[in-house]
């Protein structure tokens, strides 16, 4: 047997104890495949992956587990060996609790308990670890346990970047900036550090300017901090408010860390401007005008200047670039210049400013004085005068209205009165030009007056009344006679003469009968005779001049009133009265009016006295006639009576009842002949009423009568006619007020005569009764007694050789006959008739046409006048009048 040495069987049992953990390092090897890297941030996330591929459908994970390094326990683990409706547990050491999730991709939810998950022939599930820290850093594997397959390894080595801090700028001082860098002066040059401390790896720095990246003049690292410098060479004003920014980072996973500031920088206003710039700005009225400055840095302050004044503060207000400026325009502001200055207060002198010149409106403002050369105080009468009204308004107005007294004055050169432009000229002026004067302009902004200036015109005095006064003076009385005068000034002396009524006395009365106030002077004056009546006249003189016209005044004897005139009853009833007179003179007159009840004035009623001739009178009897004695009085006497019927109403009552007559034969003549112009006495109403009524009562029984009395007339007419005529008769006209009947024209124009043959029985066979007793001496026609001479002498005789016409309708009856001329047919027969006629007989004239014969009247070849009566009835009147007309006798059948 060999025998090994002890080192030998001491080294093989080394060997085989290393070859067999070897061995099953190397198997394990095989199973882990390659080696992934993945890269972390701490205070991230990251996602680990883990191959969870099955083979088939049926072959899914059972079991995963990651391990850290060589730690064969696991940190975390997926448990789905015992499946169920909720799927597989998940466990993970309670050093990661909290920080890790594991999402198994491909797993689905299925309806049975095998089918509970379902996992993709490919797939790739993940391990996410949050709140990364450097410790995490190292090689991850993960173990994935089938149901049928092999376990499956995967490794993943995660590397853990650490990173820097936020970077901190620092200026030439070393001082921290943290917003703005500066101030400088525009071409200034400037230097600002960026420090970086921390990270792992090392960091590194990065500028950039206003978002373009620029380069770092230096960068130094110096342990945990590394400093890059960044100088600026002339700073233009463009960069103003530019950024400067500061880059660091140390990996490719996470956003770099960035700190910016910005350039600052000293610079004047580029611009200024006042905004609301009105062309019009009314004065009185407050305005906000606003500066807006642009291109300044780091501030701006504004000044306001109006003209050369720099206004308060107190109306300022600034709000960054813009300043408010409160403002009320005056008047004397016009054309003056608003101005608003901006500027940096840093660098004062370098100054901008904007400005505005105002154009200010207003209505006119007005004043109104006395032209060159007059004096207020010092005008007279007949002088000129010249008024100027000065007006400053905008826009201009040359529309003056001038006004005196509250009356516009306008131009009359007739009356001396001129208006020129601003400017009113009176000429020869007069006392009626004094009065207040003022002027008066308007614009499109408003109206305005002027102040009023007094025109007061001194003149000489003249007399308040022109009119020459009267008064009347009793024979030793005493009179006091006023003498009033106009004039300016007031301070006058008087002189008072008399003329006497026979103008042969013109005497300078002395200054003792007289007495002075003002422009007043009261004459005492005594009339003792006749020959002191007349004219008085005063005279008055100031410091102007003499009046040119003395004030008359005329003294006359004393005259007792006119008697009242025009009395009459304006209103009467049954139991008052009212009565009215007229005067010439209602001043002083007292005026009595004394109602008597009988007319012998002894029984008085009532007296009555008043200043005016008017009365009333009540408590009176109803139907009475009264005398009223009227009469005025004052301190010269009494007036002659005026004396006047009073009458009352009479009472209502169904009968008309007459007073009683009285006897006034004594006062009768007396009232006609001193009012017979005058007195104008008016029946009561109700007295004419019944008057009228019985007016009308009469009227109707008088037409009534001869209504009556006319138809009796025309019945005996007819009956007469138709005794002795044989007429026939046709309607010849129609009514004027209408009628049933119907008339033709050819019935109105024709009218059929039938001449009378022989006045016998043939015609008249039943009226014999007519006739006379003597029937022989009665003449037949002349055709059948050609021997006889026939004189028909009466109207009845006429009648029977007169032709008749007539017409009737229902209201107009209208009836005519003719007289025909008589012949001389043989010896005359006379023959009279014991009836008389009942139509009017005819006249003398008509009495020679009767007496002649036919063969006189066949001799003469001159026409005859004959005889026609037409009887009218119109309504129930008859009316009969004579017609006399100029027939041929060749005309009549």
């Amino acid at each position: 047997m060999r025998v090994f040495p002890k080192w030998k069987v001491k080294m093989e049992r080394l060997w085989l104890f290393l070859f067999i953990p070897g061995l099953i390092l190397l198997c394990d090897c095989l199973d882990k495949g390659d080696l992934t890297n993945t890269y972390g941030v701490a205070g991230g996330s990251v996602k680990l992956p883990c191959n969870t591929s099955a083979a088939n459908k049926e072959n899914y994970p059972m079991l995963v587990m990651w391990f850290k390094d060589n730690n064969l326990n696991p940190f975390y683990s997926y448990d789905a060996r015992k499946l169920s409706s909720a799927g597989g547990s998940h466990w993970s050491d309670s050093s990661l609790s909290g920080r890790v999730s594991f999402i198994l991709d491909g797993l689905r939810r299925g309806t049975g308990v095998k089918e509970s998950v379902k996992i993709r022939n490919s797939s790739l599930s993940t391990l996410t670890i949050h709140t990364l820290r450097e410790e995490d850093g190292g090689i991850y594997r993960c173990r994935v346990d089938f149901k049928q397959a092999p376990t499956i390894n995967s490794e993943v080595n995660l590397a853990i970047f650490v990173p820097p801090e936020k970077p901190v700028l620092v200026d030439e001082d070393g001082n921290q900036v943290k917003t703005f860098f500066g101030p400088y002066f525009e071409g200034e040059k400037a230097s600002i550090s960026c420090e970086v401390s921390g990270g792992r790896p090392k960091p590194y720095i990065s500028w950039l300017k206003n978002g373009e990246p620029i380069k770092a003049v230096t960068e130094v690292s110096s342990g945990q901090v590394v400093t890059s410098r960044l100088r600026l060479d002339g700073l233009r004003r463009n960069e103003n408010n530019h950024t400067l920014t500061c880059l660091t980072n140390n990996n490719d996973i996470s956003q770099p860390i960035r700190t910016s500031v910005h350039i600052l920088m000293n610079l004047a206003p580029l611009s200024v401007t006042i905004s609301n710039k009105l062309r019009k700005l009314l004065a009185g009225k407050d305005y906000s005008f606003t500066c807006l400055s642009q291109g300044y840095s780091p501030k701006v302050e504004f000044l306001w200047f109006l003209g050369d004044t720099n206004m308060p503060h107190p109306s300022l207000q600034q709000k960054g670039e813009v300043s408010l400026f409160q403002f009320r325009p005056t008047i004397e502001d016009h054309g003056r210049t608003l101005r608003c200055q901006a500027f940096n207060p840093i660098m004062p002198l370098q100054s901008i400013q904007d400005s505005l010149v105002l154009d200010i409106y207003y209505k006119p403002v007005i004043s109104l004085h006395h032209g060159h050369g007059i004096v207020g105080e010092n005008i007279r009468e007949g002088s000129d005068v010249y008024l100027e009204c000065r007006v400053k308004s905008r826009p201009k107005t040359e529309n003056i209205i001038w006004i005196k007294d509250n009356s516009e004055v306008k131009q009359d050169l007739s009356q001396g009165r001129l208006v020129s432009g601003q400017s009113l000229v009176l000429q020869n002026i007069s006392r009626s030009d004094s009065g207040n004067y003022s002027c008066r302009a308007q614009n499109s902004e408003g109206r305005s007056s002027s102040n009023k200036i007094q025109v007061k015109v001194k003149y000489k005095p003249i007399c308040k009344s022109r009119d020459l006064e009267t008064i009347a003076v009793g024979h030793g009385e005493q009179v006091f006679v006023p003498c009033r005068v106009s004039a300016n000034p007031p301070e006058v002396e008087f002189h008072w003469y008399f003329n006497s009524s026979d103008n042969k006395e013109y005497i300078d009365l002395p200054i003792s009968q007289y007495s002075t106030t003002k422009t007043t002077s009261i004459l005492q004056f005594s009339l003792h005779s006749e020959r002191d009546y007349g004219i008085v006249q005063c005279l008055a003189r100031n410091e102007i001049g003499q009046q040119s016209e003395p004030c008359y005044v005329h003294l006359v004897p004393k005259d007792t009133p006119d008697t009242p005139e025009h009395c009459s009853v304006t209103d009467s009833t049954t139991t008052s009265v009212t009565l009215i007179c007229t005067h010439s003179n209602l001043n002083g007159d007292i005026f009595t009016l004394e109602l008597y009840q009988d007319t012998q004035l002894t029984q008085l009623v009532q007296n009555l006295s008043n200043s005016k001739p008017r009365w009333n009178m009540d408590r009176l009897s109803p139907g009475k006639q009264y005398m009223a004695r009227i009469y005025a009085t004052n301190l010269n006497g009494q007036s002659q009576p005026f004396l006047l019927r009073v009458p009352t109403q009479q009472e209502s009552s169904r009968f008309l009842i007459l007073p009683p007559e009285e006897n006034m034969s004594e006062y009768d003549a007396t009232l006609d002949d001193e009012n017979e112009d005058d007195e104008d006495v008016s029946l009561p109403f109700t007295l004419k009423v019944i008057l009228f009524s019985l007016l009308m009562v009469a009227f109707i029984l008088i037409v009534f009568s001869a209504s009556v009395g006319a138809i009796c007339r025309i019945q005996c007419k007819i009956v007469e006619e138709n005794a002795r005529l044989h007429v026939e008769t046709q309607s010849t006209a129609t009514s004027p007020i209408g009628s049933s009947s119907s008339f033709g024209p050819d019935i109105i124009n024709h009218i059929h005569q039938t001449p009378l043959i022989s006045p016998t029985e043939e015609y008249f066979p039943n009226q014999t009764h007519l006739f006379p007793i003597d029937r022989n001496k009665l003449s037949l026609s002349p055709r059948k007694n050609s021997q006889l001479g026939t004189t028909i002498t009466n109207s009845s005789d006429s009648l029977v050789f007169s032709d008749c016409r007539s017409f009737t309708t229902d209201n107009v009856s209208f009836s005519s006959f003719e007289i025909l001329p008589t012949h001389d047919v043989g010896p005359s027969l006379q023959f009279s008739s014991p009836y008389p006629s009942t139509l009017p007989r005819p006249n003398s004239s008509h009495n020679s046409i009767l007496n002649r014969g036919w063969s006189e009247a066949q001799g003469s070849a001159e026409p005859k006048k004959i005889e026609k009566q037409r009887s009218v009835t119109f309504g129930s009147i008859d009316l009969l009048e004579p017609i006399e007309e100029d027939y041929s006798l060749e005309s009549r059948v």
